[in-house]
């Protein structure tokens, strides 16, 4: 009892991908996909009437001006039309009724309808469910627009999902959640794959040790405490970590103790983290790596690995558009954890400073094997880059081909909300009241919650406070 999806012509590959993640990846069901001369999106089910019907615009623009594909003029436009989804149902979860529609009918208030006549149950829908979501999870708007941050980042204040006001809102999962209800009020014997809500917990260990370094390093340290914070404790701090460090004695290293911390507070929740480490140094002055053949290291990455959590890569700055430099980051990882007595043929991750080329660094994690990637979520803001909180295959837009590369949609990475240099909402109730609002959509979609929480930023009782709430 399979599925029938009946489409207008052209963009099949990119229709396929889509339709694999929403019906064959999140639903667990079986489809098949047929295109035929027509204007809308009509789904039906095998040897049964009745059928589910959407808008086909995101790709229907596409048919009198190929031209336009990847084009800005393809984008939505930021002034969203609204869809009052109690019109379908009161019952369905979303975060809100009101349901802003990315590509849809143009007057979708009026567009829903239900028809009960003699050929069975017809449902259609206002909003191109397929086309939005294809939008959202390829990162259609990132390959259609050239303006980046000073990081050579796709920033959230560029993205239409936060100026259209769906940032903060798991909007395709929204989307498939009214696509479920319409199937099943048609074909009730209809069963979904279940899934479980996860809080995801990753620590990417972009400085594992707070006094390591060369000399020259420890003195740019200590001149930053005299001349910058005007701290002599700090700066005999400093020094005395310095020597301990060079002594291969880590007691009291801030930054290490963090990372048990982050052991036992989510092995007491009976969950295990992903610790992202830095293979090499990519980029002098954003790569602060500990060589992973330092005794320090070694047994660090052995701990992990003992207490049952897992050693993840976090390939350097320089890496995200350079095949070697990403070649060499995973060689390097899987060379030490090879010698160390802890193979790994596949390997979770996230790019360091959250820096991706669309059209290349997904290309080269797969290529690499990584298993994995979690790094699509803005560095400046939370919430869903990619409008959802599943975990979904990855599409090459130039060799139009899903990826054997899985998305973990990074939700929230602390910074963002407590950092000046983002939100700079600081330790306050408004910064744990949206990362905790985050926490609960994840939980209303049935989805993970994927939180990034650095090492280097649980050193004080605020850190700890916070981060206790979250992980709990």
């Amino acid at each position: 009892m399979d599925l029938l999806i009946t489409s207008p012509t052209g963009f099949s590959k990119e229709r396929q991908y889509v339709c694999d993640v929403i019906l064959k990846d999140w639903f667990g069901l079986d489809y098949r996909l047929v295109q035929s001369d027509r204007k809308d999106v009509c789904i039906s089910l095998d040897e049964h009437s009745g059928e589910v019907c959407l808008p086909d615009s995101f790709f229907g623009q596409f048919e009198s001006d190929a031209n336009l594909w990847l084009d800005p003029k393809s984008l939505p436009v930021h002034a969203l039309v609204s869809w009052d989804v109690a019109e379908l149902s009161s019952l369905i979860a979303i975060t809100s009724p009101i349901l802003p529609v990315i590509y849809g009918s143009s007057q979708p208030t009026r567009s829903f309808s239900r028809n009960n006549s003699g050929a069975g149950n017809r449902i259609a829908l206002p909003i191109d469910i397929f086309g939005s979501a294809f939008f959202m999870l390829s990162r259609y708007e990132e390959f259609a627009t050239s303006v980046r941050d000073a990081h050579s980042r796709f920033s959230s204040d560029l993205s239409f999902a936060l100026r259209a006001g769906v940032l903060m809102r798991p909007i395709v999962d929204e989307y498939v959640e009214v696509l479920w209800f319409a199937l099943v009020e048609i074909w009730p014997q209809l069963k979904r794959k279940e899934h479980v809500s996860q809080t995801i917990v990753s620590c990417d260990v972009d400085r594992p040790f707070s006094h390591a370094g060369d000399l020259a390093t420890s003195m740019r340290r200590i001149g930053g405490d005299i001349l910058k914070r005007k701290s002599l404790v700090d700066a005999y701090e400093s020094i005395a970590g310095s020597l301990r460090f060079r002594k291969r004695d880590y007691r009291g290293d801030k930054f290490r103790d963090a990372i048990s911390k982050i052991m036992d507070l989510n092995e007491r929740a009976g969950r295990s983290v992903a610790f992202n480490v830095i293979p090499e140094v990519s980029h002098s002055k954003y790569d602060q790596a500990t060589n992973l053949r330092h005794p320090g290291m070694r047994a660090l990455l052995s701990e992990i690995k003992e207490r049952g959590h897992e050693v993840g890569i976090h390939p350097g700055y320089g890496t995200c558009d350079n095949e070697d430099a990403m070649a060499s980051s995973f060689d390097v990882l899987r060379g030490e954890l090879e010698l160390a007595g802890m193979p790994s043929l596949t390997l979770g991750g996230r790019q360091h400073y959250l820096r991706w080329n669309e059209r290349v660094t997904p290309i080269l994690l797969e290529k690499n094997g990584m298993s994995y990637d979690s790094t699509l979520g803005f560095a400046d803001r939370p919430g869903f880059r990619c409008g959802t909180c599943r975990e979904f295959s990855l599409f090459d837009m130039k060799s139009r081909r899903a990826l054997s590369l899985r998305e973990r949609p990074l939700i929230v990475m602390e910074c963002s909300v407590i950092s000046r240099n983002y939100m700079g909402l600081g330790y306050t109730d408004e910064a744990l009241e949206v990362m905790l609002g985050l926490k609960e959509a994840c939980e209303l979609m049935s989805g993970n919650f994927v939180l990034l929480w650095h090492n280097s930023h649980l050193t004080s009782a605020d850190d700890l406070s916070f981060y206790t709430k979250l992980v709990a």
